[in-house]
This record gives structure tokens, C-alpha cells and sequence, in this order.
């Protein structure tokens, strides 16, 4: 009848095969597979492939190209949402990092975190970021997995303080002297620079001229 449950074919189970011939585990056995070479020892390879995967010459930046305002003058019905403009700053390597990949034992730091390509296609203009993974295939090579990233502009590790201000806030200080709103967020991991960035940005915002053009 209809809804009735549906009769499946039994099947049959299978013995368990016997586990008398089975080769023992042995200490020899788990040693051979260590033996595979570890991040450190493709420390040469990783970078080459990182370089090999990664534009060298980038384009200048067009200096007549404001993406702060561009995005500002695009905004439809009265409503700003388009004119949050992301921004990614690459930061160096430090001391310890340098230390350890001079031999100082504490492990391989590789920058692997590097700018890619500068693109504008239709009045759109991005930046990309290219996140390079070193990984060990399970043959033992030294392989690269490669994802990318955009964003409105990518600072790489020589990239300044003066450089973002003057690209990323100088135009919202104009808009808040006009009286309207601008807001720098900066978000990352602990260590990866944005008290050092922001600390930049006021000190360089400390010297400027718009407290002489209040004052006159």
C-alpha cells in the first residue's frame, strides 16, 4: 500500500579477513616517513617560486586618480555606502624575523603576503594582493598555492606613511573640514603595524597646513 515501508535486499556480511598475516608496526617503519624534507630545507625553493609568482614591476599609480572621491561622486540616492574605501598595507619583515632567517634557529619566515597587479577596466581601478601558501606535496616537492585579492589600494612593505596619507586620508580630512564624515578604521592582527600606521597618519596630519589655513 502506499507509504508502506519498502522491502530492501538483505546483504549478505562480510567476514573480517584475518589479522594473523598483518605486518607489525615497527619503530624502522615510522622512522622512513620523517624523512621527508621540511619547510625549512625548501627554503630556497619556496622563494624562488614566490618571486617566479610575483609581478616585479608594477605600473605608477595614475596621480590624477582620486578612488576616495571617485567613489564619493558615485554615490546614488543620497546614500554614501559606495564610498568606504579598502585599503591593505603589507608590512616588512622585523628583526626576529630576519634573525630567524639568518640561521637563528627560531624557524623560516618567508613573505609570502606580497602587491600584484594594478588594474583599471571601465572606470573601475583595484589593486591586487597576492597570498602565496608554501606547502610540501606529498611527494616531497616544494609547491605554491597562490590566492588573490582586491582592494581600492595595496601598500606593499617600502610603501610609507606619507604615501597613505596622501591617497587614503587626505581626502577625508578635506570632507570633514566641508563638515561632513570621514573615519579611518584600521583592523589587523596585534604586530602587524596599524598603531604604527595611524600614529603616522596624526603625525603627519600634526604638520600639515590645515591648522595654518584655520588659524588665517
Amino acid at each position: 500500500p502506499l507509504g508502506a515501508p519498502i522491502d530492501q535486499p538483505q546483504v549478505p556480511k562480510r567476514s573480517k579477513p584475518a589479522l594473523t598475516n598483518r605486518r607489525p608496526f615497527t619503530a624502522d617503519r615510522g622512522a622512513s616517513s620523517s624523512s621527508a624534507p621540511s619547510i625549512d630545507e625548501h627554503a630556497s625553493k619556496f622563494n624562488a617560486l614566490i618571486s617566479a609568482a610575483t609581478p616585479t614591476a608594477l605600473p605608477p599609480r595614475d596621480l590624477n586618480l582620486n578612488v576616495v572621491e571617485s567613489k564619493a561622486s558615485n554615490s546614488q540616492n543620497g546614500l554614501e555606502t559606495s564610498t568606504f574605501t579598502v585599503c591593505t598595507r603589507v608590512r616588512p619583515l622585523l628583526g626576529p624575523e630576519l634573525i630567524n632567517n639568518a640561521g637563528g634557529g627560531g624557524g623560516l619566515t618567508l613573505s609570502s603576503v606580497v602587491p600584484g597587479r594594478r588594474t583599471s577596466i571601465g572606470g573601475n581601478y583595484t589593486e591586487e594582493l597576492l597570498l602565496h601558501t608554501p606547502k610540501v606535496s606529498i611527494t616531497g616537492n616544494a609547491t605554491l598555492d597562490t590566492l588573490s585579492h582586491h582592494f581600492d589600494y595595496v601598500f606593499g612593505p617600502d610603501s610609507t606613511n606619507e604615501e597613505i596619507y596622501d591617497l587614503a586620508c587626505a581626502p577625508l580630512v578635506k570632507r570633514a573640514l566641508n563638515g561632513q564624515v570621514g573615519v579611518i578604521f584600521a583592523y589587523g592582527q596585534t604586530g602587524s603595524g596599524k598603531t604604527h600606521t595611524m600614529s603616522g597618519i596624526l603625525d603627519i596630519l600634526a604638520t600639515s597646513a590645515i591648522f595654518s589655513d584655520l588659524t588665517n
